[in-house]
């Protein structure tokens, strides 16, 4: 999901935050808490176009621990 929405903007010439790897998104994640977590509070803003329930995927993902 990120990989197809995200890194178009997200990668290392893309100016912003570089998700082209597990480590550069884990980098805007709290695990365990979703919406302390500046990727889904961006993505909730409406930035990444992604839709309500790939953000609640994301949002579920991240609250059970971010794991790989």
């Amino acid at each position: 999901m990120i990989q197809s929405n995200c890194v178009v903007c997200h990668s290392p010439s893309g100016g912003q935050a570089d998700f082209t790897t597990l480590s550069g998104v884990l980098s805007k994640v709290v695990p365990g808490n979703a919406s302390g977590s500046r990727l889904v509070q961006k993505a909730s803003a409406g930035m990444g176009g992604l839709s309500a329930p790939q953000i609640q995927t994301m949002s579920t993902w991240i609250d059970q621990g971010a794991n790989p």
